[in-house]
């Protein structure tokens, strides 16, 4: 009995966990309007490098120093990445 009511508890706080972090989280198609006041910024764009430098410079003119860019390519190399950053 002990176990089921620790699962159960443990699952609760799993639910209130993930529906308070959801509430804290939006999106956008508008990236450049929003990423002013955000911390983190999940980019989720055609896999073309063109393009993909093209957003990451337009947002970091606007971008905070403290935002966290999280990026899935399989073409852009990280250094790249950065260098483009500090670059451009």
């Amino acid at each position: 009995m002990n176990r089921h009511c620790n699962f159960l508890e443990m699952f609760q706080a799993g639910a209130e966990f993930v529906e308070k972090t959801l509430k804290n989280l939006t999106t956008s198609t508008d990236a450049v309007a929003v990423v002013h006041s955000t911390d983190l910024v999940i980019e989720a764009i055609v896999e073309n490098q063109e393009v993909k430098n093209e957003l990451f410079k337009r947002l970091d003119k606007f971008a905070p120093e403290y935002v966290y860019f999280s990026c899935y390519v399989l073409q852009l190399r990280p250094l790249y990445l950065l260098f483009l950053l500090f670059h451009c």
